[in-house]
């Protein structure tokens, strides 16, 4: 019986578990959270993977997907699992990795830790990283058969993703916001303006103006929100 369930969880670990089986539920649900980074482009940034409420699990396979166009893999670190296989599919934004013990491990904590490289062109702003499948072009975030426990039980963690922010100029060194940009129109007393970022036009500042008509249809601007 032992021998049986060894050669299930190392199956589960290669990759050639049968994703038609029937999940059965284990004791609890454990959690699985990505970490929230930040750093400029061409800087390496390290996003990781812990686990809490972890009721026994001997074998792991996942993905951890990521967006391509934005960062690179680069390596990874392991936290209170054995050494595990991975498998990089840098071309289409992921990477596989799998791990089978030879009992349950209870631990919560790192699993493991990924390292990326955000591209120079990367785009400023917050870009998600989370875990899926490991079969992730056929089954996607979908996780019902990635964890298994010695008792050949399937467990299925819920997931909160991560994310890493990639900073632009103005974090930091903050922004420079222009001259208010208003045109009102006739008759109107409340109008909306503008301030735009000279670091980075797309950091808009946008405000309500009061504006009170003098004589010679000269204006006054007062902010009011």
């Amino acid at each position: 019986m032992k021998k049986a369930k060894r050669i299930i969880a190392i199956a589960l670990c290669l990759f050639m578990c049968v994703l038609a089986c029937p999940v059965v539920s284990a004791a609890s649900t454990p959690k699985i959270i990505l970490s929230n980074e930040s750093a400029l482009p061409e800087n390496e940034v390290t996003v990781d993977i812990s686990i809490t409420g972890n009721p026994g699990i001997m074998a792991m396979t996942f993905s951890v997907v990521y967006d391509k166009d934005q960062f690179e893999y680069v390596s990874y670190s392991k936290g209170f699992i054995s050494t595990p296989q991975c498998k990089d599919h840098s071309d289409k934004g992921y990477v596989i990795f799998s791990v089978c013990e030879t009992s349950n491990k209870t631990n919560s904590g790192n699993i493991l830790s990924v390292t990326f490289k955000i591209k120079k062109d990367a785009k400023p702003g917050k870009h998600t990283v989370t875990i899926g499948n490991h079969d992730y072009e056929k089954a996607g975030k979908k996780i019902d058969n990635c964890f298994a426990n010695s008792n050949e039980e399937y467990i299925v963690p819920t997931v909160k993703a991560g994310s890493i922010y990639v900073e632009g100029e103005c974090d930091q060194i903050g922004h420079d916001y222009g001259e208010l940009q208003i045109t009102p129109q006739p008759g109107e007393t409340q109008a909306t303006g503008q301030y735009v970022c000279r670091n980075d036009a797309s950091h808009i500042k946008t405000v309500t103006v009061k504006v009170t008509v003098h004589e010679h249809n000269e204006t006054k601007e007062e902010i009011i929100t």
